[in-house]
């Protein structure tokens, strides 16, 4: 049996917490503006935003010459 890195065990713990959200927002899509609904959809847009930055950071592309 291999032995599991504690990193490891919190990145499958966080990329599932993560997908559960991302599940959650597909229901809240086409929500009214100023409904509860509304609301809960960009808080949780704002928790996969802001995982994505600190987890999959997208460096600036160099310009092309």
């Amino acid at each position: 049996m291999r032995k599991v890195d504690v990193m490891e065990i919190k990145t499958i713990k966080i990329m599932t917490i993560i997908l559960l959200h991302s599940r959650r927002l597909k229901n809240f899509v086409g929500a009214a503006n100023g409904s509860v609904e509304r609301e809960t959809l960009e808080h949780l847009i704002d928790l996969v935003e802001a995982y994505e930055q600190i987890h999959f950071p997208v460096d600036t592309p160099d310009k092309l010459l």
